[in-house]
């Protein structure tokens, strides 16, 4: 024959001891602190890794557009509104859609002198499809086409990536 257990000792047997707590929380707390500094490191490369794919998905739409058009869009709105984009995307480092930094081919070629701007003025397109004597440019000359639209856009981001890299130079 078993005795049955008493109210008082049914309650005992129901819950945790607070050492088993403790050394749970102990536990958790560890694996915490193991974590923490692979955690964030990694939300930083992933907002370096977005807004390197959302300028190189724009840049590249900007792109499609001025093959499709013959002329740069006037801002990234008109993506949007052309249905060349969703939406505007967002600035993973400043957190704003309304920070992106617009070139036009002028002021890209000034920014940046490596820039080879493929573009040329119609009138020198026909006179070499049509073998006409219109005038040349001199050898290792960039011919630009006066686009009032945008052709680069880049990060307003400020500061720099934790390799030294300017956010402004993605």
């Amino acid at each position: 024959m078993t005795l049955a257990p008493t109210p008082r000792a049914r309650r005992a047997q129901c819950g945790f001891t607070l050492i088993e707590l403790l050394v749970v929380l102990g536990i958790i707390a560890t694996l915490a602190t193991l974590m923490v500094p692979n955690y964030v490191p990694a939300i930083t490369k992933a907002k370096h890794t977005v807004l390197a794919e959302n300028l190189r998905t724009m840049r590249r739409v900007i792109d499609q557009y001025y093959d499709d058009t013959g002329r740069y869009p006037v801002n990234l709105a008109e993506l949007v509104q052309r249905k060349y984009l969703r939406a505007i995307p967002q600035d993973p480092v400043t957190g704003s859609d309304s920070t992106w930094i617009t070139l036009t081919s002028a002021e890209n070629a000034a920014q940046d002198p490596s820039a080879v701007i493929l573009a040329t003025t119609p009138s020198a397109q026909d006179a070499f499809r049509f073998g006409s004597s219109a005038p040349v440019p001199p050898p290792g000359a960039i011919p630009v086409v006066e686009d009032k639209g945008i052709c680069c856009v880049k990060s307003g981001a400020t500061g720099a990536d934790p390799a030294g890299k300017a956010y402004a130079d993605y």
